[in-house]
């Protein structure tokens, strides 16, 4: 058995815990001792995950690389996982989800580019850490558990990015944040308090403003616009 946290989907759906108890909100129950699934009524044996991987994709230490049409899924850290020094990685058509950790998390100095991501599902869809680069074009985060997208003392650029439905802030510019912006759009959360429990860096934060940047950090460009209606932002529109 392993005991949970990890990652468990059931038809591809991903089970989460409400915030305030700490139940499902569907399809099963943990025993006691965290280590049992006891299913509720209308869920079946078949069609469960179960997910004990630290990381779906990991990079360390290589430059120069070119990664297209990967779905990263079911890791108990991040979906896609870079430490560096690294300079000139690239990923094209990416997706990510069911991660325990992020979606995509780049750190250590990791010089990258993404041209197409999609990342839900995840504890954060993007996060960011430790010096590292990223431009980042036509960009999806929705229905993370905590933050959409989420950069710490690092640099980003970002043009075409979505975000919308995630649990705590659709995006986040933590401490030491230096970002340009470009057509970079968010909806608020219907919810008035954080609705899922997270795991890593966001599981003592309470609901926080949908788009939020730290007095430390720095943002250019074209100031990230707020829609009223999350789904005139949602995949494919």
């Amino acid at each position: 058995p392993v005991p949970y946290p990890c990652v468990l989907t059931y038809r591809g759906e991903r089970l989460v815990q409400d915030a305030p108890g700490g139940a499902f909100t569907r399809w099963a129950r943990l025993s006691p001792d965290k280590k049992r699934l006891i299913l509720l009524p209308g869920a079946e044996p078949q069609g469960w995950e179960v997910s004990v991987r630290d990381a779906a994709v990991r990079i360390l230490n290589a430059s120069h690389q070119h990664y297209r049409n990967i779905l990263a899924t079911g890791s108990t850290n991040d979906g896609f996982n870079l430490h560096g020094p690294a300079t000139d990685l690239v990923f094209e058509n990416i997706q990510a989800c069911h991660n325990l950790d992020e979606g995509f998390s780049a750190h250590d100095q990791i010089d990258c580019t993404v041209r197409g991501g999609r990342f839900w599902e995840n504890d954060n869809g993007i996060g960011n850490v430790a010096n590292c680069v990223m431009a980042a074009t036509d960009i999806e985060t929705w229905s993370n558990l905590g933050w959409g997208i989420w950069l710490r003392d690092c640099r980003a650029t970002l043009s075409g990015v979505k975000s919308w439905n995630n649990g705590i802030s659709q995006i986040y510019f933590d401490t030491g944040a230096r970002v340009t912006c470009e057509d970079v759009t968010y909806a608020p959360a219907a919810w008035t308090e954080r609705p899922w429990t997270s795991y890593k860096e966001s599981r003592r934060e309470n609901l926080q403003p949908p788009y939020l940047v730290r007095a430390d950090a720095e943002v250019s460009g074209q100031v990230p616009q707020e829609v009223a209606n999350p789904q005139t932002l949602q995949a494919g529109t």
